[in-house]
């Protein structure tokens, strides 16, 4: 089984230190983005009732569409990241809650979708880690967060899995629009922020669809897997 480790581990001071698995496979980053791609493709097949498949293609992963095919076909890119904790000599957080949309993945999913005749939509899978509840540092941000009369203070007791799903041409206008904080221009791309302070607003916003799925334990495999 992966164990834990930090990558600057053996660096004194107050160096930053990402928990990341020591050994994790070198497929690994092909396989979290199929478990993206599935996990969307079952919210869009299942949750939605959409028609649904992957195709793994440069611009889209998946395509979509109703049930009768008439009112609407999709191009969907997925994009999944997962959360490393960072860590200090006394503090704790999270990695900056982020992601950017660069103008080649606009350019590629416009692509695909006009060669297709479909509509380009993006999803974006965040996998959020547990954070320590008793980490005297993050008992600290969530007071201030209270103390500054903030909402939405997310406090990661669980790991956490969230979907949003967005098309295309609102996530660029949002972006273009300084109303929207959740969502800035970058060249000709744009940057998804799903940081606690614009969370609220964020899945508020009846242009982006959000599906949250709460894991109620992350522990060591037991029982079949004898390295553990």
């Amino acid at each position: 089984m992966s164990k834990t480790a930090t990558q600057d581990e053996g660096v004194a001071g107050d160096q930053p230190r990402d928990e990341v698995p020591l050994d994790r496979d070198p497929r690994w980053a092909k396989q979290f983005g199929d478990f993206g791609e599935h996990l969307v493709m079952y919210i869009v097949g299942i949750q939605k009732g959409l028609k649904v498949a992957v195709v793994d293609h440069a611009g889209a992963d998946l395509i979509a569409t109703d049930r009768t095919g008439e009112n609407g076909r999709y191009a969907i890119s997925v994009k999944s990241k997962t959360l490393n904790i960072r860590r200090r000599e006394t503090t704790i957080g999270v990695e900056s809650r982020l992601f950017r949309f660069e103008q080649r993945d606009v350019e590629h999913l416009r692509e695909f979708a006009d060669s297709f005749g479909m509509t380009p939509v993006v999803a974006f899978v965040i996998v959020w880690p547990s954070v320590p509840q008793d980490h005297p540092d993050w008992i600290k941000k969530q007071a201030r967060y209270v103390k500054d009369g903030k909402t939405g203070f997310k406090t990661m007791e669980r790991p956490e899995i969230g979907v949003f799903i967005v098309n295309l041409d609102d996530a660029i206008a949002m972006g273009q629009d300084a109303s929207f904080p959740y969502v800035t221009a970058q060249g000709g791309g744009f940057n998804f922020k799903f940081e606690d302070v614009y969370f609220e607003k964020l899945i508020a916003d009846p242009r982006v669809d959000y599906t949250r799925l709460t894991l109620a334990e992350m522990g060591p495999v037991r029982g079949w897997d004898r390295s553990a």
